[in-house]
């Protein structure tokens, strides 16, 4: 009768570690990232990168067209202009409602004067005119800087259509791949 085999066991303590694993394998590449570049505000192309063209490459952040900025920057000039006439209005209801208030003494009335008497309403609706005016200064101001139109991500110009003085506004004028990351299908 064979004597029985006996079972040799190592035992090994873990250690955290950094471990490199090499894993290969056959797949479609497909970047993680793909955007169409439809423009948020419309007008003529000023100025085209020479990198815009299928294959070529931008940083995130860097310039890759420019639309005609002109009727942006005078709708911010209008915006301002307005900003400054609701700053004046505002300034001459607190006038009237001192002098509202001053009249109402004058009369010989005691305490304080009706809302209507002194103008509150008044300039409440002035207060209002200059924060919509603001407000309309902020929404010219955003629509003048999405006149350049910027990589939104490490990208790869996959498709092009934008040429200089080309009016554009709903279609797309590039189709940007991402550069960073990729997945294998």
């Amino acid at each position: 009768v064979p004597p029985p085999k006996s079972t040799t066991v190592e035992i090994v303590r873990a250690q955290p570690g950094v471990a490199v694993v090499r894993v290969e394998t056959t797949g479609l590449v497909a970047a993680a990232q793909q955007v169409s570049m439809v423009p948020q505000v419309s007008g003529a192309l000023t100025f085209v990168s020479s990198q815009l063209l299928p294959g070529g490459r931008f940083a995130k952040g860097a310039l890759m067209a420019r639309i005609d900025p002109r009727d942006y920057e005078l709708a911010v000039e209008q915006e301002r202009s307005r900003v400054k006439q609701a700053e004046v209005e505002l300034a001459l209801e607190q006038g009237r409602q001192e002098t509202a208030r001053r009249e109402w003494q004058l009369l010989g009335n005691t305490g304080d004067p009706p809302e209507l008497a002194a103008r509150k309403p008044q300039l409440a609706a002035t207060e209002l005119n200059l924060e919509a005016a603001r407000s309309g200064l902020g929404r010219a101001e955003l629509s003048l800087s999405r006149t350049n139109i910027r990589a939104p991500f490490n990208a790869m110009v996959l498709t092009e259509s934008a040429d200089v003085g080309q009016v554009v506004g709903t279609a797309a004028v590039a189709t940007l791949v991402g550069t960073d990351q990729f997945w294998v299908n």
